[in-house]
């Protein structure tokens, strides 16, 4: 079996080994069955905890003897299964999250976690429609409840990182959801990119030299109660100055890879509530379904919002960690665990 470890915290691109062995598990227990991966996505979250940053959580992943072994979501399909997993066959296709450490060819997964997948998701979207889905949904729940409740006809969210694969999916459910989003991004080719994508929805480029005075002509005079971050630095300082006196800015992560200069919030008395798809299997169980019904919708209706930014087999994992690292990147890597 192939399994991607890494036996200390550091660089993507340089801690990570990919190891053959024959453990690979062959037992299932009870509520649990097991699954041959196909494809593994390798998120932002995968790429804090291989570094052992502190925007990963307060404690870094526990790395026990032998190697840990990243990865929370992918698809592939059933090859064997425990007592108690009624609604499942051998053989079916499956997308699972959360799952532990997904980056090899096969794992025992909670039945639990697996969600049959329809004939019209491909594999490369199934892989990865679940954890993005499932941090766009906080975060428009997070940004709903802080909307002032006279203030819910005509509403305006500007967000960052519009270009990333949660950033896409937040754009969509906005629109779904009868909100104006108002995206911004770093290149001005990105914005371009987007705005063939989406013409109708504004987007603005943060290096565009005319960046402040788009954003505003963009946003016409609307208040903003809300706006969504996921890079952190200068574009949290440039939607904090755009975000209304006593509105909140949901932040999902720190995809620029700066630090935050959040001296602007206290003069306008803004907060800022930090998101994390962590808490996402603490929620009830209703909204956690609700949560899978609308990833198998948008995947079905909305394949261009799950871009495919690269595949590479196990061997390749440096460049799929180079890939994953770059900020060119267009879209979710993939590793592709389908050859032996």
């Amino acid at each position: 079996m192939r399994k991607i470890i890494h036996e200390a915290h550091g660089d993507a691109v340089t801690v990570l080994t990919v190891v053959q062995g024959d453990d690979a598990p062959t037992s299932v227990g009870a509520g649990e069955a097991l699954v041959r991966v196909k494809f593994a996505p390798i998120h932002q979250g995968d790429l804090l905890g291989i570094a052992g940053s502190t925007a990963f959580g307060t404690n870094p992943p526990n790395i026990p003897q032998g190697g840990r072994i990243p990865g929370f979501e992918g698809v592939g399909w059933i090859e064997k299964l425990g007592a108690d997993t009624d609604g499942f066959e051998v053989g079916d296709r499956v997308a699972f999250f959360p799952a532990n450490g997904t980056w090899r060819d096969s794992l025992v997964v909670p039945a639990s976690s697996l969600v049959r997948v329809p004939p019209e998701i491909e594999d490369e979207v199934a892989a990865q429609m679940l954890i993005n889905t499932a941090t766009a949904m906080i975060i428009l729940r997070t940004g709903h409840n802080a909307v002032p409740s006279d203030k819910l006809e005509d509403v305006t969210v500007v967000q960052t990182g519009a270009a990333s694969a949660v950033g896409r999916l937040v754009t969509r459910l906005l629109l779904l959801g009868g909100v104006r989003p108002i995206r911004i991004v770093r290149s001005v080719s990105s914005a371009e990119k987007l705005k063939a994508e989406l013409p109708d929805v504004a987007v603005v480029a943060t290096q565009a030299p005319d960046f402040r005075e788009d954003l505003e002509t963009a946003i016409g005079g609307r208040d903003v109660f809300v706006g969504v971050d996921g890079v952190g630095g200068p574009a949290f300082e440039e939607l904090s100055r755009v975000v209304a006196e006593g509105g909140t800015i949901v932040n999902y992560g720190s995809l620029g890879g700066e630090g935050t200069d959040i001296r602007l919030i206290v003069p306008r008395s803004q907060k800022i509530v930090g998101i994390t798809v962590g808490t996402w299997g603490a929620l009830d169980e209703e909204t956690r379904r609700s949560d899978i019904q609308t990833a198998l919708k948008l995947a079905a209706d909305f394949p261009q919002d799950f871009p495919v930014g690269g595949i590479y087999t196990p061997d390749r994992i440096e460049e799929a960690m180079a890939a994953s690292t770059s900020a060119t990147r267009t879209g979710t890597v993939l590793l592709d665990f389908r050859s032996n």
